[in-house]
């Protein structure tokens, strides 16, 4: 599909008229970022099922969590998220990734539930492929902090995704296909940044040194005060959402649209982008390999993810197949 023709399917999907979702009332929303909502999401086929009293909905963060270091999910884990599925509970993957980077495990799961995606700045229905709610960073906002990095530092890489595709200009250099960092940069598009940035932004990917994206990351802070929401999912790399788009918040509507109470949540996960998903949910579990500021803001910890953490909750807080630990200092 061309640019063009790109740009005009995404313009026909969020115009006027669209039945809106029902966002949090405790959410703040800034003016200067923009809240599309795509479709209403339709819960009939997989609310079929009735949990028990207890956890009715778990959110998973993916890398470091769900996925051992092998980017994999062990036996043990499938089996307790199968069995968890079989009784009710919703499972929801809430990750970084891009829906297109989610589908191989949502499918192979079976799971029916959207995915919280984008780290948070996207939720995304699966099965018709088409966002439900996007928290976006407006075309001129994300072309005025690409060019105010590309003028600090030059030989920055910048990639923009825009739902579930992912753009860069012709004159960007791309990771080498060896590079670990290449699997954060495959643009489907590559184009003059006027091309493609017409339309809101989901997240910017910026790439450089650790020294310099400590410096640019402090000086996006105060030349666009309020304006993002800075992640480093590894050192070299500097993500940005809109300010208030967080784990936490597109849990609290996936959550609410399923009608599934605060204090009946679980969330698991090991890195700072998870914190919000933890602190917001009526349970939230670390892994053990967990960042030590998760872990101590958690209600609980259980092994690392090559340690079957996942499964570890599952069994205890779920499945009730083993004794319940008590709660960690």
């Amino acid at each position: 599909m061309s640019v063009g023709a790109l740009i005009a399917s995404f313009r026909e999907r969020v115009a006027p008229g669209n039945t809106p979702l029902m966002a949090p009332e405790s959410a703040h929303r800034p003016t200067t970022h923009q809240t599309i909502v795509i479709h209403p999401l339709d819960f009939q086929e997989a609310t079929t099922a009735k949990a028990a009293a207890g956890i009715g909905l778990v959110a998973l963060d993916m890398d470091g969590t769900l996925l051992n270091f092998r980017e994999a999910i062990t036996a043990r884990v499938h089996r307790a998220l199968r069995a968890a599925i079989g009784r009710g509970v919703h499972i929801v993957l809430a990750t970084a990734r891009p829906p297109r980077a989610v589908r191989f495990y949502h499918q192979s799961l079976g799971l029916k539930t959207p995915i919280i995606s984008q780290n948070g700045a996207l939720v995304w229905d699966e099965k018709s492929r088409r966002p439900i709610h996007h928290l976006s960073i407006s075309a001129d906002l994300a072309k005025k902090v690409i060019t105010f990095a590309q003028k600090m530092f030059p030989d920055l890489l910048a990639c923009v995704e825009i739902i579930d595709k992912q753009y860069a200009e012709e004159s960007m250099k791309l990771p080498p296909e060896s590079s670990s960092s290449r699997r954060m940069f495959s643009p489907e598009f590559i184009c003059p940044i006027d091309a493609f940035l017409r339309v809101p932004a989901t997240r910017l990917l910026l790439q450089a040194s650790v020294a310099d994206l400590d410096d640019l990351e402090q000086a996006i802070q105060i030349k666009f005060p309020d304006k993002f929401n800075c992640f480093r999912s590894n050192p070299k790399l500097l993500q940005l959402t809109a300010k208030i788009a967080n784990k936490g918040y597109a849990l609290e509507i996936v959550a609410r649209q399923f009608n599934i109470p605060q204090n009946r949540v679980m969330a698991i996960g090991d890195s700072h982008n998870d914190l919000h998903m933890l602190q917001w949910a009526g349970l939230g579990v670390a892994v053990a390999n967990a960042h030590e500021n998760i872990k101590s803001q958690a209600d609980h910890t259980v092994p690392s993810n090559d340690s079957d953490g996942v499964a570890v909750a599952l069994e205890q807080f779920v499945l009730n197949t083993t004794k319940r630990p008590k709660p960690t200092a």
